[in-house]
């Protein structure tokens, strides 16, 4: 009964717990009398903000700065008119163009490693002269031995405006001296005082005409004593360009063989790779220069084709230089075909490639071959 009772009791207490709206008291767990409390630790919410990983940067070194293009040298302001190389002032002064022998009993020549062109021209018999184009002729030693002139070296004289120094001439060359009124300097002629034979020579046993020598100083001595004019009063400029490097795209030129006609003269050019410069062998020999004793040495070599004739019964020739045709061009061990030209007496001989613009040289020193039209020319 006392049960019942109880039981009765506890469900009015819950009932009236939930009419207030409270929260009911712990209950106790009739088959083991413990108080359980109601769980009332709060959650706590799990952190949901997003989190961001900076990425990882690895030092790098700076982009290098672009290496800026090289500056091109400036050319020169002045330059020497017949080798490019450069001068302190403006080269306003006439040339001396020299004749020298070139039989093989001339050997050796003096002078020739001080010129800056050299050009070697036929002569008759089959042989060849050189004339030796001179800027600074006072440098000049000792020059020769020296040769007569003909018509068509004092055209070439012409050519450069140049005074013409020589020693006796054909009859048609003195015509010519006295119809053109060119300056010439003549040890036969006229200042043989300015000119002396070779005594040790002479004892050598070599015959007196390829004993005649003269010098720079008596050459000056020569022109002041006619009274030539020697400045042209502005800087000379026969055309001619110049480069460091003026090597032709064109065939391989370490061997050069030339004739100066049919069954001529024989002159080889051989290329010197580590020097840069072309050499001459003739005669059988190298070509020196004996006032040094050493080799004679040309940046570049040209040969040009001309029509010959001969101008009257004793043989002496005619050499066109009044006129245009082929030639060939080398230069640090290349070669190409060239044309040259001329339009007048007093005009200078001037050289193009094909398509005609003008020729580009290498700074420096040059020989220049003149071989008549379908002479053997081989280069390899």
């Amino acid at each position: 009964m006392k049960r019942m009772l109880a039981m009765i009791l506890a469900v009015m207490l819950l009932l009236a717990a939930c009419g207030t709206g409270e929260e009911p008291a712990a209950t106790t767990n009739p088959t083991t009398s413990s108080t359980t409390a109601p769980t009332t630790e709060p959650v706590t919410q799990p952190t949901t903000q997003p989190t961001t990983t900076a990425p990882v940067t690895e030092p790098t070194e700076p982009e290098p700065e672009p290496e800026p293009e090289p500056e091109p040298e400036p050319e020169p302001e002045f330059v020497n008119p017949l080798t490019g190389e450069e001068l302190s002032g403006p080269y306003m002064d006439r040339i001396y163009a020299v004749v020298i022998e070139d039989d093989k009993r001339s050997l050796p020549h003096w002078g020739v490693s001080n010129a800056d062109m050299l050009w070697e021209m036929p002569h008759e018999g089959g042989i060849t002269r050189m004339v030796a184009m001179f800027t600074d002729v006072a440098a000049v030693e000792k020059v020769g031995p020296n040769r007569s002139a003909r018509p068509y070296l004092i055209s070439l004289a012409q050519s450069f405006d140049a005074i013409f120094v020589h020693a006796g001439g054909s009859t048609q060359a003195y015509k010519d001296f006295k119809s053109t009124g060119w300056n010439h300097i003549d040890g036969v002629k006229g200042q043989w005082d300015h000119f002396f034979r070779d005594q040790e020579r002479r004892k050598q046993g070599v015959a007196l005409e390829h004993t005649m020598y003269t010098t720079g100083a008596e050459i000056l001595e020569a022109t002041a004593d006619e009274g030539f004019v020697t400045s042209r009063g502005s800087e000379v400029d026969y055309g001619y360009k110049f480069t460091e490097d003026a090597t032709p795209e064109g065939m391989p030129a370490n061997n050069i063989d030339l004739r100066f006609q049919k069954d001529g003269k024989k002159t080889s050019i051989r290329y010197d790779a580590q020097a840069g410069k072309y050499t001459i062998y003739q005669y059988d020999r190298d070509y020196t220069d004996g006032n040094t004793d050493e080799i004679v040495a040309f940046e570049n070599v040209i040969i040009i084709e001309t029509d010959w004739g001969i101008l009257n019964d004793y043989g002496a020739l005619t050499v066109d230089l009044i006129d245009e045709g082929k030639g060939w061009f080398a230069c640090n061990g290349e070669a190409i075909e060239i044309r040259w030209s001329r339009g007048g007496t007093k005009e200078p001989i001037t050289f193009t490639f094909a398509d005609g613009t003008p020729l580009v040289m290498g700074i420096g020193t040059s020989y220049v071959a003149v071989v008549r039209n379908g002479a053997p020319v081989t280069i390899s």
